[in-house]
């Protein structure tokens, strides 16, 4: 235990404080590590509204979550587009694996990245990261096809869309 200063006037008291250093350290770099793993990150806070009666966040919702972190990586690949010239993506294959409830209150992380490319298809890997237990609490695989809205087909991923993508790859 380290010793900091009174909680009311600040000044040293002698009294532990309630987590430990090393703890709080170790946690932080944890996440840390995650966040290397995982290049897109958003955070978003539960709402006691959004709970069941179990309390706990539905699935449906949790898979928005999902859908919300694939924004800033579609976002840098120039992929989210509703104009029909320029290719985008549509969902051919979702997987949601909750391994423990979220509940209120929390913060959750969700961290996306590309774990694999294929001849007309992607893979992303998104993580649910609970700020309050410091522990994945879900993990969704997914499949996105490039599509040509101009032609109504799937399309082949570029070579320099492919080279945009790598970096995401990197464990």
């Amino acid at each position: 235990m380290i010793r900091l200063g009174c909680h009311l006037c600040g000044k040293p008291c002698g009294k532990p404080v309630d987590k430990p250093l090393w703890r709080w350290v170790t946690l932080w770099t944890a996440m840390k590590e995650r966040q290397s793993q995982y290049p897109y990150w958003f955070s978003i806070p539960i709402q006691w509204g959004q709970t069941n009666v179990h309390e706990h966040v539905p699935a449906d919702l949790i898979l928005q979550w999902v859908e919300s972190g694939r924004v800033p990586l579609l976002e840098a690949l120039d992929l989210l587009t509703f104009d029909g010239k320029k290719p985008g993506v549509i969902l051919g294959k979702t997987e949601l694996s909750i391994f423990e409830p979220c509940n209120h209150p929390d913060l959750m992380h969700i961290g996306t990245r590309i774990s694999d490319i294929g001849q007309h298809t992607f893979s992303l890997e998104t993580i649910i990261f609970s700020d309050r237990d410091q522990r994945i609490k879900a993990q969704n695989l997914a499949v996105l096809v490039l599509y040509d809205y101009a032609h109504n087909c799937k399309m082949d991923i570029s070579p320099d869309l492919k080279r945009l993508m790598r970096p995401s790859m990197e464990k």
